[in-house]
């Protein structure tokens, strides 16, 4: 089963919208965060 999170960082005129998720157990048993995606929003100029 994996676990995602959605993550939403207003960076000056944009937003950094990330994608994460916890789905691969390292070494020790516990599982992993890794960032599988990231998109950045810009405003529509017509607004």
């Amino acid at each position: 089963m994996s676990t995602y999170g959605v993550t939403f960082v207003r960076e000056g005129d944009h937003v950094r919208l990330k994608v994460s998720t916890w789905d691969r157990k390292n070494k020790h048993g516990k599982f992993d965060h890794r960032v599988v995606g990231k998109l950045y929003l810009q405003p529509d100029p017509g607004s």
